[in-house]
């Protein structure tokens, strides 16, 4: 069983501390220089965009994340390190974490595209692509499928696959989400919102690491674009009233 938020929520419901902490959140992803590849992430989601330069280089930033994770992983488990440039073909099909990747149908289209690109390294044993997803309101739409729209909709299909026993993300719980610097104002709260409705399914802790494409003159813009968006999606009852408490951005 579910667990529903109520509909019609006023934007004014998201705290002004909430709003401000999104913000903080996506200054410190912009300007990020370093982040950390812990060995313990099992999957990178990497999140589709409908404009396919933005989807591309999402999508690259999402294969250079799983290889820091292979040799993070390599590193561990041999105790020593060596380059990145050194992973082998084997190297990589063993440490490699799960590529996920859930957009629209072009978007999905892009990744098979790109993932056969002599550079793109990371294992196609590795890669599961989401199509569509069963929206949460399944009598209302018939139990059929749907292809992912929206942040929404995609945050949905990744909780369904990894409370899904049939699916290869079953139960994992430490994952990578790449996107857009900006676009992580929106993502902790529609995390929660999912961790609730699927509380009952989750019998364990997840933790997310944030990995942020930059923005860099468009930043600015974009921020206050998705501080608009935020408040309209809250308005609508489809976040969270405060974000995820397992993100993190090291």
């Amino acid at each position: 069983m579910l667990v529903e938020r109520p509909q019609g929520l006023s934007p004014d419901f998201l705290t002004e501390g909430s709003k401000l902490w999104a913000q903080q959140l996506a200054v410190h992803l912009e300007t990020r220089r370093y982040p950390t590849y812990p060995s313990t992430i099992k999957a990178v989601w990497t999140l589709g965009h409908r404009e396919p330069v933005v989807n591309s280089q999402r999508i690259w930033l999402g294969k250079t994340v799983a290889i820091n994770i292979a040799h993070s992983r390599k590193t561990r488990e041999e105790n020593r390190s060596c380059g990145i440039d050194k992973l082998t073909s084997w190297d990589l099909e063993y440490f490699s974490p799960l590529y996920f990747f859930n957009g629209s149908d072009n978007e999905n289209a892009q990744l098979r595209r790109l993932s056969t690109d002599k550079n793109w390294l990371v294992p196609k044993t590795k890669i599961i692509i989401a199509d569509n997803f069963y929206p949460p309101n399944t009598i209302e739409n018939g139990n059929r499928p749907k292809e992912h729209q929206n942040t929404q909709d995609q945050v949905t299909s990744f909780f369904q696959q990894i409370t899904d026993r049939d699916s290869k993300l079953f139960r994992v719980d430490e994952v990578a989400i790449v996107s857009s610097s900006t676009h992580f104002v929106r993502i902790p709260f529609y995390l929660k919102y999912a961790e609730d409705m699927f509380a009952e399914k989750l019998a364990y802790p997840l933790t997310y690491y944030l990995y942020a494409l930059p923005e860099k003159e468009e930043f600015a813009e974009r921020l206050g674009e998705e501080k608009t968006k935020l408040a309209k999606w809250a308005s609508k009852g489809h976040l969270a009233k405060t974000p995820s408490a397992n993100l993190l951005a090291a």
